[in-house]
């Protein structure tokens, strides 16, 4: 039987690999989410699609001229990249275009609508993925 300090050092091992790990699914849920909704918004210029602008903790206000997939979700690896479970309480996606609501709704040949919620739904995915704990 482990004495009560050797049991509190194994448990503070285990909450610090466990809050790593939830920082590391949290990272891999926005990029699975941000990966769906890029690959899904219809395009005409290519803004729509470079719109899914990340921010910590609040939506964003942004938008980008940005055409460029390539160049949107490297901006955004960039960004989750930085995440920090200490510092940031959440990771918003947000596309502040006037016209990404009609485009959701279907007004793409593109795309069925609800390309944001499937784009979710990929996010939930990957959140079964997430795996806390290592096995012994």
């Amino acid at each position: 039987m482990a004495t009560p300090p050797v049991f509190a050092k194994r448990i503070n091992k285990l909450s610090l690999q466990i809050e790593g790990n939830v920082e590391k699914g949290i990272r891999k849920v926005v990029l699975a989410i941000d990966n769906a909704l890029v690959s899904s918004t219809p395009v005409d210029t290519g803004r729509a699609r470079s719109n899914w602008l990340p921010n910590f903790n609040t939506p964003t206000e942004e938008t980008t001229k940005n055409t460029s997939p390539s160049v949107a979700k490297a901006a955004v690896a960039a960004k989750v990249a930085a995440f920090d479970i200490d510092k940031h309480a959440s990771v918003h996606l947000t596309n502040n275009l006037p016209y990404i609501g009609k485009l959701n709704e279907g007004s793409s040949d593109q795309q069925p609508a609800g390309f944001v919620r499937r784009a979710v739904l990929a996010g939930v995915d990957a959140v079964k993925s997430v795996k806390l704990l290592k096995k012994r």
